[in-house]
C-alpha cells in the first residue's frame, strides 16, 4: 500500500511496545522517517533495532517522560534538529488507569491526566512551530473507545479521555485555518501483555489488568450490552469514532 509517506518526517511518542510500534513499523515501511521516543530505555533501543533491521533505515530514538515538560521539550526540539524539521507528530503515549469513583485519590487522577491529555498539550505546543513549517503537518491523537463510552472501572481514564477527545476537536477547527490537520483515534481494546492471558483465552478480553487488584463484580447490563460496552460487543467503528476535522483556507 502506498499511503504517499515516502521521507515524511514523523515523531511518535509511547513507541517501544504495543500500538505505539505497531504504527512506527507500518509508517517506516511506507518510507517515513522515522523518530520514537517512550520511557523504557531498552524496549526503545530494541524496537530502533528491529525498526532498522526491517526497513534498512535509521530510524532516530530518544528516551522521553511525556510526563515531564522539560523532556519533551528537549525531546521534540533534538527531533527537528535531527530532521530539519517536523511533519507529523502522533501522541500515543498513555494507558487505561483501572479504579472506580471511590477507589481513586488526587494523585491517581493527576498521574492519569498528565500521562494522557497533558502530554498531548506539552507535545502538540513543542511540536507546533515545526508543524507550521511543514508543507504536510499532520497531528494524531491516538484515544481510547472511553471518549465516547465511559466505564465507571476506569472512570479516570474515562473522563481524560473525552478531554482528549475534545482536545482534539478544538484543535481541529483552530489550527485548520493554518492547514494543520488533527485527527482523534479512538480506538477499541488492545492486548498487549497487561490482561490476563486466560481471560483472553476465555474470551473476555474486557478484563482488568491482573495486577490492579480491581475486580468486575457484575455481568455487563443490557444497556451495557446494546451501546457495545464490551470489546467483543463493540460494533465496527463508524466514522464518528474515528474523527477527521479540517478547515479550509478561507
Amino acid at each position: 500500500m502506498n499511503l504517499g509517506l515516502d521521507e515524511r518526517r514523523v515523531l511518535i511518542t509511547g513507541a517501544s511496545k504495543g500500538i505505539g510500534k505497531a504504527i512506527a513499523f507500518e509508517l517506516v515501511e511506507e518510507g517515513a522517517r522515522i523518530a520514537i521516543c517512550a520511557r523504557g530505555e531498552s524496549d526503545l533501543e530494541a524496537t530502533r533495532a528491529e525498526l532498522e533491521e526491517r526497513s534498512g533505515r535509521s530510524v532516530f530514538a530518544r528516551r522521553c517522560d511525556v510526563t515531564n515538560p522539560d523532556d519533551i521539550i528537549t525531546t521534540i526540539a533534538a527531533v527537528v534538529e535531527h530532521f530539519n524539521g517536523l511533519d507529523i507528530l502522533i501522541n500515543n503515549a498513555g494507558s487505561a488507569h483501572p479504579g472506580r469513583f471511590e477507589t481513586l485519590q488526587d494523585d491517581d487522577w493527576r498521574n492519569d491526566i498528565d500521562t494522557k491529555l497533558m502530554s498531548q498539550i506539552r507535545c502538540i505546543r513543542a511540536a507546533l512551530p515545526a508543524l507550521r513549517s511543514s508543507n504536510h503537518p499532520r497531528i494524531v491523537n491516538v484515544n481510547a473507545i472511553y471518549a465516547r463510552y465511559p466505564d465507571p472501572a476506569f472512570i479516570a481514564s474515562s473522563v481524560n479521555r473525552a478531554s482528549c477527545l475534545s482536545l482534539s476537536k478544538a484543535l481541529a477547527l483552530e489550527l485548520g485555518r493554518e492547514q494543520i490537520l488533527v485527527n482523534s483515534v479512538n480506538r477499541r481494546h488492545a492486548p498487549m501483555g497487561r490482561y490476563s492471558p486466560a481471560a483472553i483465552a476465555r474470551g473476555d478480553e474486557r478484563v482488568l489488568p491482573q495486577q490492579s487488584g480491581v475486580k468486575r463484580d457484575t455481568a455487563p447490563t443490557r444497556w451495557e450490552r446494546r451501546r457495545g460496552l464490551r470489546t467483543r460487543c463493540l460494533p465496527r467503528l463508524s466514522s464518528s469514532d474515528v474523527h477527521h476535522w479540517r478547515i479550509d483556507r478561507r
